[in-house]
């Protein structure tokens, strides 16, 4: 997982400084106030630890039943589940 969080933030952070380098409408204070904004912004993605564990899962989604035909009481039993 490390890895991916080191990659998004190199991707991120090349591609706005790129960007920034060619605003001339920003001057060197806020694009190095955007650089510092990047630098502390995290990315969370992932899966919860429960997908790993099937009892766990099971139980929390046990009252959500999908329908492929019933859109809206799908929508509406997720809703009361919520």
């Amino acid at each position: 997982m490390h890895r991916v969080h080191v990659r998004t933030y190199n991707m991120r952070f090349a591609t706005i400084s790129e960007r920034l380098k060619s605003l001339d409408w920003v001057d060197p204070k806020t694009a190095s106030q955007i650089r510092l904004k990047i630098d502390r912004t995290n990315e969370l993605f992932g899966y919860p630890d429960v997908i790993m564990n099937a009892t766990a899962l099971d139980s929390t989604y046990e009252l959500f039943w999908v329908s492929e035909r019933e859109f809206f009481q799908n929508q509406a039993r997720q809703l009361r589940i919520k």
